[in-house]
């Protein structure tokens, strides 16, 4: 059996008896960084336990390997560094493999960075997620451009360094009047909420930590900007 298990997204304490106890039942365990894992499975004194490494660098080449094991009646669990795997993580070709292969699999639910964003923002409950936006080209452009026409609240991961570009490209194609939530260091000690309509918030320092964009949806009762030109 293979279990895909979703792991603290910043305090330790937010994992869930059945996922501590299966990650102590298990033959071996599938990381995306073992050493970041080593951290939390030392703090439930989770030791002398196999850790093989599984990301997006040798993910296809682990498969196999993980398959083989699976077929010899192994107990395998799946960890990414945070969150829930596959969810902008590694481990969406393993599961294909597992559903064309027949092989069973399961997923222990835990915490999640994108709904904690959407609670915390207070826009209305129904979203879309965006995963990371493309940092440049046409792409990002098509990307935003659905992002503006979107009537659903709309979550997006980004890099702290990269959170005023977009909200500038964002204000660019005339969203300045959307309201948005910076949503910062979720469930850490210096989680914080920024709440503004992007045209108030361009001048803003440089968020620090790992950062969730929460977009209104789109609201046809409000006039917003056409696209500027290039």
């Amino acid at each position: 059996m293979m279990y895909f298990i979703s792991t603290p997204i910043g305090n330790l304490e937010d994992i869930t008896l059945r996922a501590l106890r299966i990650l102590k039942e298990v033959d071996f365990i599938v990381c995306e960084n073992t050493l970041h894992s080593k951290k939390l499975l030392n703090h439930y004194g989770i030791k002398k336990k196999k850790l093989i490494s599984c990301n997006e660098y040798n993910e296809k080449r682990r498969i196999p390997y993980i398959i083989e094991r699976l077929r010899e009646g192994k107990k395998i669990a799946f960890i990414t560094n945070a969150g829930s795997p596959i969810i902008s993580d590694p481990g969406y070709p393993l599961i294909r493999r597992l559903i064309e292969e027949n092989l069973p699999f399961t997923f222990i639910p835990g915490p999640s960075a994108v709904i904690a964003a959407v609670v915390l923002s207070g826009f209305p409950p129904f979203f879309v997620f965006e995963g990371f936006l493309p940092r440049k080209g046409r792409k990002r452009k098509e990307r935003l451009l659905a992002i503006k026409e979107e009537k659903r609240t709309v979550v997006v991961f980004e890099s702290p360094k990269r959170v005023l570009k977009t909200l500038k490209d964002m204000a660019d194609i005339g969203m300045g009047e959307r309201e948005v939530a910076i949503v910062r260091e979720i469930t850490k000690i210096h989680e914080e909420v920024i709440r503004g309509r992007i045209k108030e918030l361009l001048d803003m320092e440089e968020p620090r930590g790992e950062v969730t964009l929460v977009i209104k949806g789109r609201d046809d009762g409000v006039e917003e900007g056409s696209e500027t030109a290039d």
